[in-house]
């Protein structure tokens, strides 16, 4: 076992060296560095990982509330950057992996809706015609209830 701040210990299996890839999926997993390039190698060696595999990634998605809690300490950008890595890495996510998260609500729904500004006057004093601008509201979804608009009108 690894000793881990103020979270105990973990099995070498459970922790992961901090890196980039830890800066920016961090919350979801235990990172660790002592520092010391001898600890570090010896981590390594007892089976410390630089990153978690896509199917780690999307078990932790599919547990009950890892998804809202994640998103709403990183705001969707940052999530829908983890989700874009899990689709590019998907041949790499084992069959469970893929039925629980397919089954879990962790898919990013966006909500489009027009919203119009009234227009106003220029430098000139002349009124300006308003503007429709595209508010986006998004929502974590179960992929039942998710459908994807591919086509532009």
């Amino acid at each position: 076992f690894i000793p881990v701040d103020e979270n105990g210990w973990r099995m070498p299996s459970e922790v992961f060296f901090a890196s980039d890839f830890g800066k920016k999926f961090g919350d979801l997993f235990q990172y660790v560095d002592f520092h010391n390039s001898n600890a570090n190698r010896f981590l390594q060696i007892v089976g410390v990982r630089t990153e978690p595999s896509p199917s780690e990634l999307a078990v932790e998605l599919s547990i009950k509330n890892t998804a809202e809690t994640y998103v709403s300490r990183v705001g969707y950008s940052s999530y829908l950057q983890l989700l874009r890595y899990i689709a590019v890495e998907w041949d790499r996510v084992d069959r469970k992996a893929k039925s629980n998260f397919g089954k879990s609500k962790c898919f990013l729904g966006v909500k489009e809706s027009l919203v119009e500004e009234k227009g106003d006057q220029n430098e000139d004093g002349v009124l300006d015609e308003g503007k429709d601008d595209a508010l986006e509201e998004f929502e974590l979804a179960y992929a039942q209830d998710c459908f994807i608009v591919d086509s532009a009108i």
